[in-house]
């Protein structure tokens, strides 16, 4: 996969303010000596360049460490995220049938509800019509 293809897909991998080196950028800036080292004489040139080389080393070396401990965080918190990731599915899928289970119920005492109220509707109408036949009787004598 290309650094292009990367960027284009992850754009949020570079943080903001910071931008990616490319090999199409503008070279540094050439380095201004100054009067003191220009005067110094070759053997003392050399030994500043050689610290200043080694300083340089270390500091890519010390880059180069923090950065591979980066990225095995950064592979650490991906393999947790798919790990999170597949938990929440199950979660999800959990919870789906849960709900499905609690509206199945819900709809059994809907219609025994339901069943029910039509009962009492027609023993009330069989009650009624009883007390209005006892009327009806109770005239007839």
């Amino acid at each position: 996969m290309s650094e292009e293809t990367v960027e284009k897909e992850q754009p949020d991998l570079v943080a903001e303010g910071f931008t990616r080196f490319t090999l199409e950028q503008p070279k540094a800036p050439k380095i201004l000596w100054g009067r003191p080292y220009q005067m110094w004489g070759a053997d003392r040139k050399v030994s500043y360049l050689e610290g200043l080389a080694y300083a340089l080393n270390h500091a890519c070396d010390v880059i180069q460490k923090e950065r591979d401990e980066l990225l095995k965080l950064c592979g650490l918190k991906e393999r947790q995220l798919m790990a999170n990731q597949a938990q929440v599915a199950e979660s999800q899928s959990t919870l789906h049938t849960e709900i499905q289970k609690l509206n199945e119920d819900r709809q059994k005492w809907n219609e025994s509800a339901k069943k029910m109220n039509e009962r009492i509707r027609e023993l009330e109408m069989n009650e009624r019509i009883r007390e209005l036949e006892s009327q009806v009787d109770g005239s007839h004598d």
